[in-house]
């Protein structure tokens, strides 16, 4: 582990990552050609909305329809999945404790998505409909 924290503050740290991800996938997803809506993870009350993640999978689906360059759709695809790892990872130390790896992998999770997010807002891929 990264510091000497309690594993379960450092857990809620990155959920909070994971939220701030969630909300800039979601965006990046709005601002396709074909724009993909995902609902919020939490509702107006506060509480999880079960469907969200479920639309962000579907949007993992709908990737294949989008017209822009092959690489930049890739790319969209993988923020999804690594997005999903993150997120299972997380519950995962949640459920199961949190053993070095598991931290670790989360980590390198929460990193890719990054350097995904950044490729993906360089690029001049997105004017692109090469396939």
């Amino acid at each position: 582990m990264a510091d000497d924290r309690d594993p379960m503050e450092w857990l809620a740290d990155r959920i909070e990552l994971l939220l701030g991800a969630f909300t800039l996938v979601k965006t990046l997803l709005s601002e396709l050609p074909l724009p993909i809506e995902v609902p919020d993870l939490e509702g107006e009350d506060g509480a999880a909305n079960p469907d969200a993640p479920l639309a962000l999978w579907r949007a993992y689906s709908l990737m294949d329809d989008e017209p822009m360059h092959e690489t930049l759709r890739e790319a969209h695809k993988g923020l999804i999945v690594q997005w999903f790892t993150a997120y299972e990872m997380a519950n995962l130390i949640r459920l199961a404790g949190p053993m070095e790896w598991r931290m670790v992998a989360l980590d390198a999770a929460i990193h890719h998505l990054g350097v995904t997010v950044q490729l993906i807002e360089s690029t001049d891929l997105l004017d692109d409909d090469e396939s």
